[in-house]
């Protein structure tokens, strides 16, 4: 009897024949005959860029930091991206973005105000090539940088990239027009960049930078001004503002029939570019799909928010009935295990989360028999607050114990 649905084959293989070597056999006791195995996203979905393994959707190119040499690099249409985040690679999956502030990366632009420094374009970038970034000059004292948008008033995130060239004075951020500055001078060196985000309720931003000390130099690259509480992956803009559009992963894993319906378990790591305080508080948004076999967000394993929308959100489940929920007061940047498990013999269904020392479940509620599917659909992300990274996601088509969900491993 078959009790994994991810499993190995020959000469330690996954299911698409491609070499995994993240891939292991967990045999406790209590675990069967069968091995449970995994798949990890990363080394599944890499090699299967687009083709047989993979269906991945997002209509626009797309930025990522890449893992193997930490340069900003772009992923074209449809192309998945994945980073090293939090000590592990993932998959990044992002909600729809735009970047107001135009010339993101050249700052000798007539929309760029200077007053008191000398700018140019002349500087290595954050993706390693030459005279794609820029460099600002401090010709007095206080030498300031600016742009000035005019849109309405919501919360919005401010992200820039720098690294110092020479100097040691102070080096400051403002999006409210100097109405505050955020000194980031001790974050600064320069062999390395350093990207800083500042956020707020506002319109009609005026976003920049400040240098203190006459005669201090910095680079300056990828200037982004979004809506929202975070900020998201660099989005390139010269002569107007330009939209990264959203995206979802289609794996075209085969899965038995009626998984979703019987029994079973689900337990996928994921970390959050945003924290449960960055939640949009209103009645039109309120749930963040992680795991979706539907057209909705509220499926598998999702992130609810509130029915007051007030800040008070939960990892949960719906199968089209009930909602199994974990309240839990996540934070951004961070990994989170969730697990989910169901069965059409106890009906029952649970949540759980762990964030290092084992599961910590939910209240179990009562679950329908079936889980709401839209034909064959199974997705990576729908309806994002904003970035999300996925590292592993595992299947099983049994009901776990607790040992065995902890014995996979904690974040």
């Amino acid at each position: 009897m078959t009790n994994y649905i991810f499993g190995i084959g020959a000469n330690n293989k996954n299911i698409f024949g491609l070499n995994d070597p993240h891939a292991g056999t967990i045999e406790p006791s209590e675990f069967g005959t069968g091995p449970l195995c995994y798949v990890s996203l990363y080394n599944s979905i890499i090699a299967e860029r687009g083709l047989a393994g993979n269906t991945h959707v997002r209509n626009s190119a797309a930025t990522y930091v890449d893992p193997a040499d930490g340069l900003v690099k772009s992923a074209t249409t449809n192309i998945p991206r994945f980073e090293s985040v939090g000590g592990h690679r993932a998959i990044l999956l992002e909600p729809v973005g735009t970047n107001n502030l135009l010339y993101a990366r050249n700052l000798t632009q007539g929309e760029w105000a200077e007053t008191n420094c000398t700018t140019a374009k002349d500087q290595v970038g954050e993706d390693g090539v030459a005279n794609s970034a820029s460099s600002l000059l401090a010709t007095a004292g206080n030498a300031t940088v600016l742009q000035t948008l005019t849109l309405a008033d919501t919360d919005y995130a401010y992200s820039v990239s720098i690294k110092r060239i020479t100097g040691t004075g102070n080096i400051e951020v403002t999006d409210d027009n100097g109405g505050t500055w955020t000194d980031i001078k001790a974050s600064l060196s320069t062999t390395a960049w350093y990207r800083h985000t500042i956020t707020r309720s506002q319109a009609n931003p005026v976003c920049g930078i400040r240098i203190v000390t006459d005669a201090d130099k910095i680079a300056v690259d990828y200037n982004q001004l979004e809506a929202g509480k975070v900020g998201s992956s660099r989005i390139l803009t010269t002569t107007g503002a330009a939209t990264r559009a959203t995206e979802s992963g289609y794996p075209l894993w085969t899965l038995p029939v009626g998984l979703f319906d019987a029994q079973g378990t689900c337990s996928v790591w994921v970390r959050f570019g945003w924290g449960e305080t960055d939640m949009p508080q209103d009645t039109t948004t309120t749930n963040s799909g992680i795991i979706v076999t539907r057209d909705n967000a509220s499926s598998l394993v999702f992130v609810e928010q509130d029915s007051d929308f007030v800040i008070n959100a939960s990892f949960s489940s719906f199968d089209g009935t009930t909602w199994a929920m974990r309240e839990y007061n996540f934070i951004a940047n961070t990994w989170y295990k969730l697990i989910v498990k169901w069965s059409s013999t106890t009906l029952k269904m649970q949540v759980g989360v762990d964030t290092g020392a084992g599961v910590v479940w939910g209240a179990e509620e009562t679950f329908d028999g079936a889980y709401d599917i839209t034909g064959n659909l199974f997705r990576l992300a729908y309806g994002l607050f904003g970035p999300m990274w996925m590292r592993d996601l595992r299947l099983y088509d049994r009901v776990l114990f607790d040992s065995q969900i902890n014995s996979l491993g904690s974040p």
